[in-house]
C-alpha cells in the first residue's frame, strides 16, 4: 500500500531477496540503514571514495560493516535492522575516522601502500576499531602488538578461508571486552595456522596469487629494496599492482631445459613460476640468462639491490644447473626474514633477544649506546649537540665495518627509553622523534642511505635501533663548514687528520689496490676479503714459525671464538718477515689456517653483516701493526705487506710472543703519536 512506511518496504524487499536474487549480507544490511537514515548512501559512497583516493578500493558495503563494528563491538548483519538508527548515525563519524587511521596505519607503519597487498580488506576493521576504542592514539608496545598481528593475520590469511564473519567476530568481541585484546588476536592466528613461525617448506610451491608473496613484497619494502626496473623505492607508485611488480630470475625456457629428465614439463612449469624465482623489477628486463641479469643488477645498483630481494649471494647458484638449490636457499632467506620481522615487534622485549644480548655485552667496534639524542640530562632541556655527537657515531661505523646504535640506552647498559627525547621533540612521539633524525641524517648527504632506523620495545621502554651500513665511499661530517673524517677504534669514535685519514682511505676505499673492507657485491669496488693464498713468488702460503706459543697443538682459537685483535697481531707480523710480503687476502686466508678456523666458522659475519669476523679482525690487525710502523706496505700493483726493520727485530725478540696495542704504546713513538698520546705515556 501506498502508506506503508519506506523502512518497512525495505524488511519485505530484504526477506524476499534473501530467498530469491544472490545479495551480500553487506548489500542487504545498507538497503536497511539507508531507508532509514536519510542521506547514508551519499555519505558512504563519498567517504568510500575519499579511501579509493588513498590507494584502498572499499565500497559502501564495507563502510557498513565498519560502522557496525566501531558501533556494536560485533559485525553480524542479522540484526541490523534492531540497531537504532540514531546510534548509528552518532557513530559515523568515529568510524569513518577509525578507518583512516586504520588505513594510515596501513600505509605508513606496515608498509602496505594499497589495498591490492592485502588478501582481504577486512584486516582493515579490526585496526579500526582499536584506533577507536584506545583515542585514535597507538603507544608503541600497542603500535608493535598490531603489526605484529597485522603480519600474522595476512601470511596465514585469518580472513581468507573459514568464515570470515565468524572469525571477524571473535576478534572484535576480545577488542570489545578484553584488556589485551591484541594478545588474543595474535593467540587465535597461531591456533588457527598452529603455529606462528614461517619455515622455507610454507614458501615451496606458492605463487603470486599467495599471501605468502605478499609478505615478501613488505619484507622486501622493510629491508629497503627498490623496484629493479625504475630504481625507485617499492611501493613509490601506490596505483602500480605489486603482483605487477615482478620478473622470473630464471627464464621458465631455461628452467625447463635444466629440469629436463630430472622433473616433468608440469612440474617444470610449477617450479618457474614459484616465488622464491621472482624479483620485484617493473617494466620489460633486458634480455640475458640469470647470471648476466643479477650481476648487472648488483653493477647498476649495487650489492644491497640482491640483499634486500633475499637473492643468494653465492653466485655459483646462479646458473639454470643449480636452480633447484638457488630456490631452496632463497626460501631459507625468504622465510629467515619473515621469521625475525615478527619477532623484532614482539612487546616487551620478547622477540628481541639479539637486541638485548647486545646491549648487555656492552659497546664495541660495531655497537654503540646513546642515552638521548635531545634531551640533556644535566640542564633538563633540549640540547641539539647531542644529535650532533649521534651522527658522528654514525659517520664513523660507515667509515669502519658499519655497526647498531641503541639511542635509550646509558653507557652503563641501564635501558632507560626515549620517552624524555619526546618531551623535546617536534612532536611528542616517536614520528616526531624520527624527524628530528631524519633531518639530522640529510645533513649527511648521499651517505644517508646507509642508514635506518626502528623503534624497538625493551623491558617496556621505548629505544631507537639505528643500522648503519658498512660504507662503500667516504663520509664525511659537517662541523661548521669544515668536513670531519671519522672512524671507529674499538668503542670510540676517532677524528683523524688529514694525513691518517688520506692514507686511511687508500686503503679501505681503494679501488685499485687491498681495501679495508668490502664493496657491495658487483659494484666498482673490491670484494674483500677473497680468496687467495699464495705468497710471493707464487709460492704456497706457510705457516709461521714452530716458535710462536700457540702454533703447537692447541692453537688459540681452540674451536671457540675467533682470538681478539690483539692475539692476531704477532703471527701476522711473523708471517710478513724474513723478507716475504703478503697482501691482504693471504694473510686471512694463513691466519684462518694457523687457527684451524672451520669453513663455517671463516664465513661468520660482524654485526653489521658485510664483513667476516676474521677479515675484520686481520685488517685492523695489519692497520694497527703499520701505524706502530712493524709493517710497511708496497703498493705496486696488489697492495703487499712486509715487516719494516723495527718488525724484524720485534719478531726476532725471543722474549716477546704476543702483541698488545698497549705493548705497541710502549715501543713505538709513532704510534704513540697517532693515539694522541705525549712522550711521557
Amino acid at each position: 500500500e501506498k502508506n506503508t512506511p519506506y523502512s518497512e518496504v525495505t524488511d519485505i524487499f530484504v526477506r524476499l531477496n534473501s530467498q530469491g536474487a544472490k545479495l551480500r549480507k553487506a548489500d542487504l544490511a545498507l538497503a536497511q540503514v539507508t531507508s532509514r537514515w536519510r542521506g547514508a548512501m551519499d555519505m558512504f559512497t563519498k567517504a568510500a571514495d575519499e579511501c579509493r583516493q588513498k590507494g584502498f578500493a572499499l565500497d559502501e558495503g564495507f563502510m557498513i560493516r565498519c560502522l557496525v563494528s566501531v558501533s556494536t563491538g560485533q559485525t553480524k548483519f542479522n540484526d541490523v535492522s534492531r540497531i537504532d538508527a540514531g546510534r548509528l548515525q552518532g557513530d559515523w563519524d568515529k568510524a569513518k575516522r577509525g578507518l583512516h587511521f586504520a588505513i594510515d596505519f596501513f600505509k605508513k607503519e606496515a608498509g602496505i601502500e594499497a589495498s591490492h597487498v592485502l588478501p582481504a580488506p577486512s584486516l582493515l576493521v579490526p585496526v579500526a576499531c582499536l584506533a577507536a576504542k584506545n583515542g585514535f592514539v597507538f603507544t608503541d608496545e600497542l603500535r608493535l602488538k598490531v603489526l605484529r598481528w597485522l603480519y600474522a593475520a595476512l601470511i596465514w590469511r585469518r580472513y581468507s578461508r573459514g568464515s570470515t564473519e565468524t572469525m571477524l567476530g571473535e576478534d572484535l568481541s576480545s577488542i570489545r571486552d578484553s584488556d589485551d585484546p591484541v594478545a588474543e588476536m595474535i593467540e587465535r592466528v597461531r591456533a588457527q595456522a598452529g603455529g606462528l613461525e614461517v619455515t622455507a617448506e610454507h614458501l615451496e610451491g606458492k605463487t603470486r596469487q599467495s599471501s605468502i608473496f605478499r609478505m615478501a613484497y613488505i619484507l622486501a619494502k622493510k629491508s629497503g629494496a627498490k623496484d629493479w626496473g625504475t630504481g625507485l623505492a617499492l611501493g613509490a607508485d601506490p596505483d602500480r599492482d605489486f603482483k605487477a611488480l615482478h620478473r622470473q630470475v630464471f627464464a621458465p625456457a631455461a628452467v625447463a631445459s635444466a629440469l629436463r629428465g630430472r622433473r616433468s614439463p608440469k612440474e617444470a612449469r610449477r617450479l618457474a613460476w614459484d616465488i622464491a624465482n621472482m624479483v620485484f623489477h617493473s617494466g620489460r628486463a633486458p634480455a640475458a640468462d640469470a647470471r648476466e641479469y643479477l650481476e648487472g643488477i648488483a653493477r647498476d645498483m649495487g650489492g644491497d639491490a640482491l640483499a634486500s630481494q633475499c637473492i643468494p649471494a653465492d653466485r655459483v647458484l646462479w646458473t639454470a644447473g643449480r636452480y633447484e638449490e638457488f630456490l631452496a636457499r632463497r626460501r631459507d632467506a625468504m622465510a629467515d626474514g619473515i621469521n625475525v620481522l615478527l619477532a623484532s615487534l614482539s612487546p616487551g622485549g620478547g622477540g628481541r633477544g639479539a637486541d638485548l644480548a647486545a646491549i648487555e655485552a656492552g659497546e664495541t667496534d660495531t655497537v654503540e649506546f646513546k642515552e638521548t639524542m635531545l634531551y640533556n640530562t644535566k640542564t633538563k632541556m633540549r640540547d641539539t649537540k647531542l644529535r650532533y655527537a649521534l651522527l658522528k657515531e654514525m659517520v664513523a661505523f660507515m667509515n669502519t665495518n658499519g655497526g647498531i646504535i641503541y639511542v635509550g640506552v646509558s653507557d652503563d647498559q641501564r635501558i632507560v627509553g626515549i620517552e624524555r627525547d619526546y618531551k623535546v621533540a617536534g612532536r611528542h612521539n616517536w614520528d616526531g622523534w624520527s624527524l628530528e633524525l631524519v633531518n639530522g641524517i640529510k645533513t649527511l648527504g648521499p651517505a644517508a642511505a646507509s642508514i635506518s632506523h626502528e623503534p624497538v620495545v625493551i623491558a617496556g621502554k621505548t629505544v631507537a635501533k639505528i643500522s648503519v651500513r658498512k660504507g662503500i665511499r667516504p663520509a664525511y661530517l659537517d662541523h661548521d663548514g669544515e668536513a670531519k673524517f671519522v672512524v671507529r677504534i674499538g668503542s670510540a669514535s676517532v677524528q683523524y687528520n688529514t694525513k691518517d685519514a688520506a692514507e686511511y682511505m687508500r686503503d679501505r676505499f681503494s679501488d685499485g689496490g687491498e681495501s679495508m673492507g668490502d664493496a657491495a657485491a658487483g659494484g666498482g669496488g673490491q670484494d674483500l676479503p677473497r680468496g687467495g693464498g699464495r705468497a710471493a713468488g707464487g709460492a704456497t702460503a706457510t705457516r709461521p714459525a714452530a716458535r710462536h706459543p700457540g702454533h703447537a697443538a692447541a692453537p688459540l682459537h681452540k674451536g671457540g671464538a675467533i682470538p681478539t685483535m690483539d692475539d692476531l697481531m704477532y703471527p701476522l707480523l711473523e708471517m710478513c718477515s724474513g723478507g716475504r710480503s703478503k697482501t691482504l687476502d693471504e694473510l686471512r686466508d694463513e691466519i684462518s689456517e694457523w687457527l684451524g678456523i672451520s669453513a663455517e666458522q671463516r664465513q661468520e659475519r660482524t654485526s653489521g653483516g658485510h664483513e667476516t669476523i676474521i677479515g675484520s679482525k686481520t685488517q685492523w690487525a695489519v692497520w694497527h701493526l703499520r701505524k706502530a710502523e712493524l709493517l710497511g706496505a708496497d703498493r705496486r700493483g696488489k697492495v703487499r705487506y712486509a715487516a719494516t726493520q723495527g718488525g724484524e727485530r720485534v719478531v726476532a725478540d725471543a722474549g716477546v710472543s704476543r702483541l698488545s696495542t698497549s705493548y705497541l704504546i710502549e715501543i713505538s713513538p709513532a704510534y704513540r703519536k697517532w693515539k694522541g698520546i705525549g712522550s711521557d705515556a
